[in-house]
């Protein structure tokens, strides 16, 4: 009777550890997707950001001289309407003007938050 008890104690451990295994499994590749899907959302926008035809210098640079941080919609980066990630946020700022126009140079943050974590991408953008 004694042994039936041990064993029982002993599967009980062991099924708890499988347990806090698997949940330890399940968040992770829950962040690994999230983080995925945010990088492939910045890359995005980094992209737009870019893009002379989406986003004119002028307005980096007049968000870089009133120091902003800008929002970005679901209008701006196809797919963030449909990202399904809680509490998702993205922003971009402007700054580090250098050179002379029509030669300068800005630097460009894209920032992504979600649930407590953060990711930012930067890139230069020139005038010309």
């Amino acid at each position: 009777m004694i042994e039936v008890l041990v064993a029982i104690v002993l599967f009980t451990i062991g099924a708890l550890a499988l347990t806090r295994m698997q949940i330890s499994t399940i968040r992770t590749a829950t962040f690994n997707r999230e983080a995925m899907v945010t990088t492939n959302l910045a890359q995005n926008a980094v992209e737009v950001l870019k893009s002379t035809k989406k986003t004119p210098f002028a307005t980096l640079l007049n968000a870089a001289n009133a120091a902003q941080v800008v929002a970005i919609t679901s209008a701006d980066v196809p797919g963030l309407a449909t990202a399904n990630i809680p509490d998702l946020a993205m922003s971009w700022t402007a700054g580090n003007i250098q050179g002379t126009s029509p030669d300068r140079n800005l630097t460009v943050t894209v920032t992504v938050t979600w649930r407590g974590k953060s990711l930012s991408f930067t890139t230069i953008r020139s005038e010309k």
